[in-house]
């Protein structure tokens, strides 16, 4: 007799801690409440900006044990699959668990997390998506998101949108200025993809006009090259910048508190709808972000600026601080 029904979940769980393997892991403990929840954790370590030689060959003999786990699942009555996609390379491992899920006849709810595969026409994740098509539903974080996927991957699926608002709180008082002092502020994990130098600079071309004009970065280098940056930039600024290391939980909500406008100048490819951002406009920041992915989907002119991406980030943020204060 085969077991009772449940719910496979395959992407990334946290650590290390990102916006994606974040969100898989709220959605699996929501799913747990009502079924059973299997989960196939596709994380190898390290995060996602640094894909070497090695982390894909951690990420082929985790492909396989989670194809193996996969297959073995054909006991439950009917086991749904929930999937995080991979963009660039990563469609390929991808391709292969949605090869087992079509074999294997499961139901699969594709959540789309990445416009890497949106923004330009990928031929293998043509196939990969159509390989489930009669099988699948498809999950957004926006209409226009689901509106760019379906012109370049045509299906006939239920389409679902769920966007990433629904994992923050909104304060209940609108938060006003601490004083005389302006911040500016930035979460992310430091890296050039998501834009720390474009921060350091509208930074160092302000600073010199607005006296008071202070700067909070939560988060930390990807590397020895962009700490070597930042060690320079403190050295410089002093007092006037302050770097505070990973946050989380009531330790960032309290970030957020401070910070009065919110810089978020992403160049990662994969960017889809950052929580931080959300996170941010939940506390009451202004935000000033570069427009990737759904990121324009995100504002109202009462949320702040989302810059277009043919627009230099540095110039337009400035000139819109300027104007705002």
């Amino acid at each position: 007799m085969k077991e009772k029904h449940a719910v496979a979940v395959i992407g990334n769980y946290p650590p290390p801690i990102g916006g994606a393997a974040k969100n898989t892991e709220i959605i699996s403990n929501a799913l747990s409440e009502v079924t059973e929840v299997i989960k196939l954790d596709t994380s190898v370590g390290g995060l996602t900006h640094t894909k070497s030689l090695g982390y894909h060959i951690r990420r082929i003999k985790r492909t396989v044990y989670i194809l193996k786990r996969l297959v073995k699942l054909k006991k439950y009555k009917q086991l749904s699959v929930y999937i995080v996609p991979d963009g660039g390379v990563g469609i390929v491992y991808t391709f292969l668990y949605f090869l087992v899920c079509r074999l294997s006849s499961y139901k699969v709810y594709c959540h789309h997390r990445t416009f890497q595969y949106i923004d330009s026409y990928k031929i293998f994740a043509a196939i990969s998506f159509a390989l489930i098509r009669q099988k699948a539903r498809h999950i957004f974080l926006s209409e226009s998101m689901a509106a760019k996927f379906m012109d370049k991957y045509p299906f006939n699926g239920e389409v679902l949108i769920s966007d990433n608002s629904r994992y923050v709180q909104i304060i209940e008082d609108v938060k006003k200025s601490g004083g005389s002092n302006l911040i500016l502020g930035h979460l992310s994990n430091l890296c050039d993809e998501k834009g720390v130098h474009e921060v350091l600079a509208v930074f160092d071309l302000l600073a010199p006009v607005i006296p008071d004009l202070k700067l909070i970065v939560g988060g930390e280098a990807v590397d020895s090259l962009v700490q070597k940056d930042i060690n320079l930039f403190q050295s410089r600024w002093g007092e006037r910048v302050e770097f505070v290391g990973y946050v989380n939980g009531e330790k960032k909500r309290k970030v957020y508190d401070e910070i009065d406008i919110f810089l978020f100048p992403t160049k990662f490819k994969q960017e889809a709808q950052p929580n931080v951002i959300y996170e941010a406009m939940s506390r009451g920041c202004v935000c000033v972000s570069w427009e990737r992915g759904c990121i324009s989907d995100m504002y109202t002119s009462s949320c702040g600026e989302a810059i277009s991406r043919s627009d230099d980030y540095i110039k337009s943020a400035v000139q819109y601080i300027e104007q705002l204060i």
